[in-house]
């Protein structure tokens, strides 16, 4: 299974390379633990490619230590997870609608 999702994941990284984007801006703070080849990953990161943003990406397949952050920080191992760092204590953004409408809020905020 976990070489299923690793090929499908490079092919969807491939797609992905296809899909034109707007000029790339960095926001900060954020970081996107997904896997590849998840169809919600994928909705939040064409999201991303779409509005223009980039966020930190974190691929909790390839790195265990980012697996267990997820879990051990956010809860409960589900991706697509949004961390939003924050003076107060990170929040953990489970939904990936819910992670779009927050990166769309977002960019059209710092867009200003």
């Amino acid at each position: 299974m976990k070489s299923v999702r690793r090929a499908l994941g490079l092919g969807v990284s491939v797609l992905e390379t296809l899909v034109p984007r707007n000029r790339k801006r960095t926001l900060k703070g954020l970081s996107l633990y997904h896997y590849p080849a998840c169809p919600y990953c994928l909705r939040v990161r064409f999201a991303m490619h779409r509005l223009g943003v980039a966020v930190e990406c974190r691929d909790i397949d390839r790195r265990r230590r980012w697996r267990e952050q997820l879990e051990g920080e956010g809860g409960k191992v589900q991706v697509p997870c949004l961390r939003i760092a924050g003076g107060d204590g990170d929040v953990w953004l489970y939904e990936s609608a819910a992670i779009v409408d927050y990166l769309q809020a977002r960019a059209r905020e710092e867009g200003r």
